[in-house]
């Protein structure tokens, strides 16, 4: 800014080749760096504007005699000759043409995912308006259905994990994952205009290293918009498109892959090119005390990691760790990668903005659900979960009716339980609702109501006494294992009692997911294994109360008795019984331990026991050959046995 020769060099030049209006935009885009760097402005044109006499005295100096003399100081105004500015010209105009195709090609990422979104959206509305679920359809989309939409990617290997280490997406989402990828890869090399003569980068290495490291930096942060979109709970186009929550987190996980490997890529490409355009190995190693570059170098490192740890056989495994390390993850990735882009002066930040918003909004309406469901009645009303833990059957029965309003939850919603106990208490897990109505005042009181009448020494007349026959129930049906399960069962273990309950402190946090209304069909088959019976009860009891024609058809796969009769003597008792349920319990035990055990149990139970696994294929065309007119095929159950019910589909 203080340099005379410079200055009237830079404005000779601009005189000689540009118009004078180009020449007043170039100064005013000068101007404030020296305001900001120096404490003034730069001269104005008119200060040093020449005659054409005293132009053309000026030094012009070509590229060659430029480049010999590049380390002795020149004392007086000079500009390039016109081979040398054309080249200059050349170089800035590919520089920025190539970075205007960076951010083209990186709102077609965004409108690759808005167009899936749209078209997600009117296949839901046209599935609402036109004919009930059960109605005949046509055989278009029936092929569309069976060859598309239901099947796995291949034979098998949807839900099951391929050697316990990653799963394989459904066909339809397999083939938009597909045409995602290879438009990510195409978009990586289209667009550099490779020349000798560039001023900027000398040589195709040099070209080559940049413009690919751009292309990919620009391809990896325009994905985080929808990784974010895709990871939130609360988002508004799930329920607009009727898409699951895990086909939401399978787009989050798959957006995100392809994200950490653009980073990787443009993180390798700047180090190839810092490298190369000095050769020197100390000046590569002084470019990590620049705060842009560490923090990007952060980045790139967390995003790898956390690519690591979101591994299918560590999620299964340590899902809580992984939860944990995820959260910190993000938050440090985030951080980083805004110092790694604050040098562009916020160029870069509407990238960054809507994941913000979108976290914060996803939050604030987390933290309401969880206020009015949980927070509320347990403050006004002092309500309690009471947890119920059966040593025969392996589960845990969490009555949370108290919570709930008094009415049915309709099957296909789930709510995530919260345990806020101890320093683990931001842990989540989903479970399916079992809305049910108890079978009258003959039943034995409820946990809630035992534990009141032990705590007060008083002998409490059951609720269902005062009320109506069919009193409504909420409760969740858990299989403990490690983490917050495995917990609530150590805590329950304390007891010693081969039947013990506790009163347990849980936030809610729901309703979620996508009613699913069955009533349309003359026939529902529910296939489920273990603790999959939860959407069997849920489904029973809302068709029973909904209807008076659906028939609901139970295959259950369960190792021993134990828990079918104590769920016939509780969440089915009033629907077991009825001309409307029909329930087949597969045990998968041997039969001579069940033999063993006949006595304690009861003789004559309300369904039909079977010994083995069920074959999915054989149930599926026993019950299609007695159903009425139309059957909808439910599963409820582990990766193997809900792939192996998709394959028989």
């Amino acid at each position: 800014c203080s340099n005379t020769p410079k200055i009237k060099s830079i404005f000779y030049c601009a005189q000689r080749y540009c118009t004078p209006e180009q020449a007043q935009s170039g100064r005013n885009l000068l101007s404030p760096s020296c305001e900001e760097n120096a404490g003034f402005p730069l001269p104005t044109i008119q200060d040093y504007l020449l005659s054409e006499a005293e132009l053309n005295q000026v030094l012009v100096l070509n590229a060659t005699a430029a480049l010999a003399t590049a380390n002795v100081p020149l004392n007086t105004p000079a500009i390039p000759d016109s081979d040398w500015q054309a080249l200059g010209e050349k170089t800035v105009k590919e520089f920025y043409a190539t970075w205007n195709i960076d951010f083209d090609f990186s709102f077609a990422m965004l409108a690759f995912w808005g167009l899936v979104i749209a078209l997600g959206i009117g296949h839901r509305t046209i599935t609402v308006m036109k004919k009930p679920r059960g109605a005949p359809q046509s055989r278009w989309w029936l092929w569309i259905r069976k060859s598309l939409i239901l099947p796995p990617t291949f034979r098998k290997h949807q839900s099951e994990a391929v050697a316990r280490s990653f799963t394989i997406p459904p066909r339809l989402e397999s083939v938009i994952l597909a045409l995602y990828v290879v438009m990510n890869f195409i978009m990586c090399f289209p667009g550099y205009n490779l020349f000798i003569g560039n001023q900027y980068y000398p040589t195709y290495k040099l070209q080559l290293a940049r413009y690919v490291a751009d292309r990919t930096g620009f391809l990896s942060i325009a994905q985080l918009p929808m990784v974010w979109v895709f990871a939130a709970r609360n988002d508004p186009f799930m329920w607009l498109t009727g898409w699951s929550f895990a086909t939401y987190n399978l787009f989050h996980r798959w957006i995100a892959r392809i994200a950490v490997v653009h980073a990787i890529i443009h993180s390798i490409a700047y180090t190839v090119f810092d490298f190369y355009s000095t050769g020197d190995a100390s000046s590569y190693q002084s470019s990590w005390a620049e705060e842009y570059w560490y923090c990007g170098g952060i980045a790139t490192i967390t995003m790898a990691l956390m690519l690591g740890a979101s591994a299918y056989c560590f999620r299964e495994h340590f899902y809580d760790l992984f939860l944990m390390v995820h959260i910190w993850m993000s938050l440090i990735f985030f951080v980083t990668l805004w110092y790694h882009v604050k040098i562009f002066s916020g160029e870069f930040n509407y990238y960054l903005y809507p994941c913000i918003a979108i976290w914060v909004l996803d939050r604030l309406l987390r933290f309401g659900r969880t206020v009015f469901i949980s927070v509320m009645p347990r403050f006004t009303k002092g309500v309690e979960a009471v947890a119920t833990y059966h040593r025969t059957t392996d589960m845990a029965r969490l009555d949370i009716t108290d919570f709930m309003p008094n009415k049915p939850v309709v099957p296909g919603l789930y709510y995530y339980l919260y345990m806020p106990v101890g320093l683990r208490g931001y842990e989540s897990h989903p479970f399916t609702v079992c809305s049910w109505r108890r079978p009258g005042s003959s039943e034995p009181p409820s946990p809630r109501q035992s534990i009141m009448a032990k705590e007060f020494g008083t002998n409490i007349r059951p609720v269902f006494e005062t009320s109506a026959s069919g009193e409504l129930a909420h409760t969740f049906l858990i299989r403990p294992y490690g983490g917050m399960t495995g917990r609530l069962q150590n805590r329950l273990f304390a007891t010693n009692e081969s039947v013990a309950s506790a009163q347990v402190t849980v936030f809610l946090e729901g309703p979620y997911g996508e009613k699913l209304d069955l009533s349309g069909y003359s026939d529902v088959l529910v296939l489920c294994g273990g603790s999959g019976i939860t959407a069997a009860i849920s489904h029973a009891h809302f068709l029973v109360a909904d209807n008076n024609h659906t028939k609901v058809h139970i295959a259950w796969a369960v190792p021993q008795r134990h828990l079918p009769d104590d769920i016939c003597a509780n969440e089915l008792a009033s629907v077991i019984h009825t001309d409307r349920v029909y329930m087949t319990v597969y045990l998968t035990s041997a039969a001579e331990e069940e033999a063993q055990n006949a006595e304690k149990l009861p003789a004559r139970p309300p369904y039909e026991i079977r010994f083995g696994r069920p074959d999915a294929q054989t149930v599926m065309r026993e019950h299609r050959q007695i159903a009425k007119k139309s059957m909808a095929i439910v599963t409820c159950g582990t990766p193997q046995f809900s792939d192996a019910c998709r394959a028989a589909v």
